[in-house]
């Protein structure tokens, strides 16, 4: 109670509930509107964060001022001086990865929650409504991205789901037990994607009714699935009843289109891409994550093509670029970021990106879908 009561305080106090983004269409093309009315796209970098303690925060900003970016994800410094998305990573009850302690996945498992227990969902209202607390009064604030990666993995037909037999396992008094013994009895189909089904709509329905509760008029973007589409298609169409858009982190070259059509047809939502890069070789690594090219250039031209090809799609909103500062992510695996881990710039590939934003947005302004 007290908590409600403090976020109360902050949405009477900051005026918040007018001062909100919405999503709408010029020309036939998705974009988003500022509180005063000005069309914007998303350009943004994921992962932020790393860059201040590192470089101090002066020069991450004017870095991702020279580049164009325009967003952040909650990076602490950067949401006073670019629009941001909150990302909670791991809200409860969505299906998780437990990596190993050295945070590789050979040995990662996933977990899961009774998404049915009240108790469950008492730890993902008490999530939430922190998490808004914090950010429901800053004007910069988008909206939410919710769990980061969810593994809800698949259920095909004849297939076990690995989230349906943690039901199934549960002790027979188990609120989650107890659904899935009414979803038997019930007429119709029993396989495990109908259950899936079942399990999102009710872990969907109760994030995005609390979301609702202590940010009134903010963006939902749910979930950001891994690749696309990341989960079942249940799973999403499911997502797109409460959300206001679909997440994607596309690890490709290419935009998988005709997915990503479907995706919008099923739903009718828009989809912003959440987490994305193409990355080349170094004199210190071969390897590099995402999308490998055998030198800058060439990564460049790749860079530009998919994004020119992705906002070609008029229901995409925008996109954040993975890592702002380079760091292993497994041991001789580099995650390639425009600063080295020495602290300097890639010169040439920082000039690259800000010239691809700038076509971008002479596009975008075009489209009006972008007030200068």
């Amino acid at each position: 109670m007290m908590i409600k009561i403090a976020v109360a305080m902050v949405l009477f106090a900051c005026g918040s509930q007018a001062a909100t983004f919405s999503v709408t269409q010029r020309n036939g093309k998705y974009c988003f509107l500022r509180p005063d009315g000005r069309a914007v796209m998303l350009l943004g970098m994921s992962h932020a964060s790393a860059g201040p303690p590192a470089v101090g925060l002066e020069t991450t900003i004017k870095d991702l001022r020279d580049c164009k970016f325009n967003a952040v994800g909650n990076a602490k410094g950067l949401v006073d001086e670019f629009l941001f998305i909150h990302n909670a990573d791991k809200l409860a009850g969505s299906p998780k990865v437990e990596r190993n302690k050295k945070g590789t996945e050979k040995s990662s498992k996933s977990s899961y929650e009774d998404v049915f227990d009240p108790a469950v969902k008492d730890k993902l209202r008490k999530q939430i409504a922190g998490i808004c607390q914090q950010t429901v009064g800053n004007p910069h604030c988008v909206g939410y991205w919710w769990t980061d990666i969810p593994t809800w993995g698949g259920a095909k037909a004849g297939a076990k789901n690995a989230f349906v037999d943690y039901f199934r396992n549960l002790p027979k008094t188990a609120p989650g037990r107890i659904r899935y013994e009414q979803f038997l009895a019930q007429e119709g189909d029993h396989g495990d994607a109908a259950f899936l089904r079942i399990i999102a709509r009710e872990l969907y329905t109760y994030t995005a009714s609390c979301y609702r509760e202590y940010a009134p008029g903010r963006l939902l973007f749910g979930e950001r699935y891994n690749t696309i589409p990341g989960a079942p298609m249940e799973v999403i169409e499911e997502a797109g009843k409460v959300v206001d858009i679909i997440s994607f982190q596309p690890y490709e070259k290419k935009l998988t289109g005709e997915v990503l059509d479907k995706i919008h047809a099923i739903t009718g939502k828009p989809i912003f891409l959440s987490d994305w890069n193409q990355s080349f070789k170094t004199d210190k690594y071969d390897k590099t994550m995402w999308p490998q090219f055998s030198n800058e250039a060439e990564a460049a031209i790749s860079y530009k093509n998919y994004l020119l090809s992705a906002f070609a799609k008029p229901y995409i909103l925008g996109y954040f670029k993975c890592q702002y500062l380079d760091a292993e992510y497994q041991p001789g695996h580099l995650k390639q970021g425009l600063r080295k881990a020495d602290k300097t710039l890639y010169a040439d590939w920082a000039k690259s990106i800000s010239e691809i934003h700038q076509v971008l947005m002479d596009q975008f302004a075009k489209e009006g879908r972008w007030s200068r």
